[in-house]
C-alpha cells in the first residue's frame, strides 16, 4: 500500500505516471512496439464490441423486464377485475339474502299475528262454552234441587199415611203367624200326648235313642282305628323323606321284577343271594380303611343273621366329617340285611312345634308294623338331639326329645335307630345311652381315594363294554335307543396319572371326589369329541383344590 507521504499535492500517487511514461519510452525503443500498439488497438476494439454487446443485452433484458412488468400489471388488473366482479356478485347475493330474510321475518310476524288472533278467538270461544256449560249445570242443579224439595215435601205429607199402612200390614202378619203356630203346637202336643200316653212307646223311644248314641260312638272309634291302621301299614309318615318300604300297590307288584333285574342285570347273578354274599354287598361302593371295614363287616354279620338267633336290633351312631359315606352305609345296610330303611333329618322336627311329638309317635308306630324291620336313619341328628343341660331348647323340642327317648328306651325287634352326626359331642347324654355301637367314619386315605377314582371314572367317564352294562344303560336311559349317546374317551390317561390325581386329592372327602369326577365328565363334553386329557383333568383338579381350601378356611372361622 502506498504511504501518504508519496502522494502529491493533488492527493494521488504521481509515481505511477512516471512509471507509465518510462514504460512508453522503453516500448518505443522496442522493435515490437508497432505490434504491441496494434494489439492494444484490437483489444480496445474488442472491449468496445463487448461493451456494445453488453449494452444490447442490457436493452434486451430491459425489454424483457418491461414485458414482464406489463404482463404482471395486466394479470394484476385481471385479478382486481375478478375480485371486483366477485365482490359485486357477493354484494348482490347478500342483498338478495337480506331480502329473503326480511320476507321470512315478515311472514313469521304475520304467522304469529294469525296464531295470536286464532288463540284469542279460541280462548274466547272456550270461555263462552265454559260459561254456557256452567249456566247449564247451574240450571240442572236448580231443577234437581227443586225436584228433591218437592219429593221431600210429598214424603212429609204422606208419612203418617204410610206409617198407618205399615202398622196394619204388620198386625195382620203377626196375627197370621200366631194362629199358625198355635195350630201346629196344638197338633204336635196332641200327637205327643197320645204317643207318650202309651208306656210301650216310651220304651221304644228310649231304646232307639240309646242305640243311636252308642252307634255314633262306635262308628267314630272304628273310623279312628281304621285310619290309624291304614296310615301305619300303607301310608308314609310326613317326617320320612325317603323309604324303601312299599306303600303303594304298584310298588308291591313291581318289587319282584325289580329284584330280579337288580340281581341278574346289575350284579350279574341269579337269586337267591346267599348270606355271605349279602354281607359283602353291604360295603359295595363304600371305600373305607381296613380297620373300619372289618368292624362294619362284623356289625353287618350280626344284623344280617339276627333272624336266626332272634336278637333285638342294636342302635348305631355314625359320626365323622361330611361326605364320608354314613348315609350310603346306612341305606346299604338296610337294603342287604333284608330290612326296609326310612331316612329323616333332625332339622325337620323343630319346625313342627307341638306336632313334633305326634309325628314321632306316628313314625315309630309305622316302623313297628313292619314284618321285615325298619332301619330308621336320622341324618343331622345334632340339629334335634342337642344336650338339654347346656343348650336352651323350647318346650316343644324338649317334649319331642322325651318322646324319642321313651320309644327307644328298650331294645326293639321291629326297628333299629341309626344316628348320623358331624358333631357327636353335642348330643344329649340320654341319647348316647341309647346307642349300642359307635362307628367313626374318617376321610378316605390315598388307597381309598384311588379306588374311588377308578370306580367313578368307570361309571361316568367310560363307555359300557359288556352286553349286561349296555342293557342296563338302555333300561335306565331308554332315549339312547333313539338318540345316540356320545361316549367319553380318555386320551393319555393311564394308571400312573390316576395315582398322581389320588395323591393330589389329599384331604378330600368321598363326596368331593365324586363331584370331581362329575366335573371331569362335564368338562369332557365341552371339548371336541368329548375327550378327557391329562391337561384338562389337571386344570379341573386345580379348581377343585382351590374350592377345598376355601371350605377349610370357612370351617376355621366357625
Amino acid at each position: 500500500m502506498v504511504s501518504r507521504d508519496t502522494k502529491g499535492a493533488y492527493g494521488f500517487d504521481s509515481s505511477g505516471l512516471e512509471r507509465a511514461a518510462k514504460a512508453a519510452k522503453e516500448l518505443d525503443k522496442s522493435s515490437n512496439a508497432k505490434q504491441a500498439f496494434e494489439i492494444t488497438i484490437k483489444q480496445e476494439e474488442t472491449k468496445k464490441a463487448e461493451a456494445e454487446a453488453s449494452m444490447k443485452q442490457l436493452e434486451v433484458q430491459r425489454a424483457q423486464i418491461e414485458q414482464q412488468e406489463k404482463r404482471k400489471t395486466l394479470e394484476k388488473e385481471l385479478e382486481i377485475s375478478k375480485q371486483k366482479s366477485q365482490f359485486d356478485d357477493q354484494l348482490a347475493r347478500q342483498r338478495y339474502q337480506d331480502q329473503l330474510d326480511q320476507h321470512a321475518r315478515q311472514q313469521e310476524m304475520n304467522r304469529r299475528k294469525d296464531e295470536e288472533s286464532v288463540a284469542k278467538q279460541e280462548a274466547l270461544r272456550r270461555e263462552t262454552l265454559e260459561y254456557e256449560h256452567q249456566l247449564k249445570r247451574q240450571g240442572d242443579q236448580d231443577r234437581i234441587r227443586e225436584k228433591q224439595l218437592a219429593k221431600i215435601e210429598f214424603m212429609k205429607e204422606t208419612r203418617d199415611l204410610r206409617f198407618e199402612e205399615i202398622k196394619i200390614k204388620e198386625d195382620e202378619r203377626r196375627n197370621t203367624l200366631k194362629e199358625v203356630w198355635s195350630q201346629n203346637l196344638e197338633a204336635v202336643g196332641g200327637g205327643l200326648k197320645t204317643y207318650l200316653g202309651d208306656f210301650k212307646n216310651l220304651l221304644y223311644l228310649s231304646g232307639a235313642l240309646t242305640i243311636a248314641f252308642f252307634g255314633f260312638q262306635f262308628a267314630k272309634a272304628a273310623g279312628k282305628i281304621t285310619s290309624t291302621f291304614i296310615e301305619a301299614r300303607l301310608g308314609k309318615p310326613s317326617l320320612v323323606r325317603q323309604t324303601s318300604r312299599k306303600t303303594t300297590v304298584k310298588e308291591v307288584i313291581t318289587t319282584p321284577v325289580n329284584k330280579l333285574y337288580k340281581q341278574w342285570i346289575v350284579k350279574g347273578r341269579f337269586l337267591p343271594t346267599s348270606t355271605v354274599q349279602r354281607e359283602k354287598d353291604i360295603l359295595e361302593g363304600i371305600f373305607i380303611n381296613e380297620n373300619l371295614e372289618r368292624g362294619l363287616k362284623t356289625l353287618a354279620h350280626s344284623i344280617v343273621n339276627r333272624k336266626k338267633h332272634y336278637a333285638p336290633f342294636r342302635n348305631l351312631l355314625l359320626y365323622g366329617p361330611p361326605g364320608t359315606g354314613k348315609t350310603l352305609f346306612a341305606k346299604s345296610l338296610a337294603d342287604h340285611s333284608g330290612m326296609d330303611y326310612a331316612i329323616f333329618t333332625g332339622g325337620d322336627i323343630g319346625p313342627l312345634g307341638k306336632e313334633g311329638v305326634t309325628e314321632l309317635h306316628k313314625l315309630f308306630d309305622w316302623a313297628s308294623t313292619s314284618k321285615r324291620g325298619v332301619l330308621l336313619f336320622m341324618d343331622e341328628a345334632d340339629a334335634f338331639l342337642r344336650r338339654r343341660d347346656t343348650t336352651h331348647i323350647s318346650e316343644e323340642m324338649r317334649n319331642a326329645l322325651n318322646a324319642l327317648l321313651y320309644r327307644t328306651g328298650s331294645a326293639s325287634h321291629n326297628f333299629m335307630l341309626v344316628l348320623a352326626s358331624n358333631t357327636p359331642e353335642q348330643l344329649d347324654r340320654a341319647i348316647l345311652d341309647r346307642v349300642d355301637e359307635i362307628v367313626h367314619f374318617e376321610k378316605p386315605g390315598q388307597k381309598q381315594r384311588l379306588q374311588m377314582l377308578y370306580h367313578y371314572l368307570l361309571q361316568y367317564c367310560s363307555p359300557p363294554k359288556t352286553m349286561r352294562k349296555k342293557l342296563h344303560q338302555y333300561v335306565m336311559h331308554p332315549r339312547t335307543l333313539i338318540y345316540k349317546k356320545t361316549d367319553i374317551g380318555m386320551l393319555g390317561v393311564d394308571d400312573t396319572f390316576i395315582e398322581e390325581m389320588a395323591k393330589k386329592t389329599e384331604g378330600f372327602s368321598g363326596r368331593e371326589i365324586y363331584k370331581l369326577v362329575i366335573a371331569w365328565h362335564d368338562a369332557a363334553f365341552n371339548q371336541e369329541n368329548a375327550i378327557l386329557t391329562p391337561e384338562l383333568m389337571t386344570k379341573v383338579l386345580e379348581g377343585s383344590i382351590e374350592q377345598h381350601k376355601q371350605r377349610l378356611e370357612w370351617e376355621k372361622l366357625e
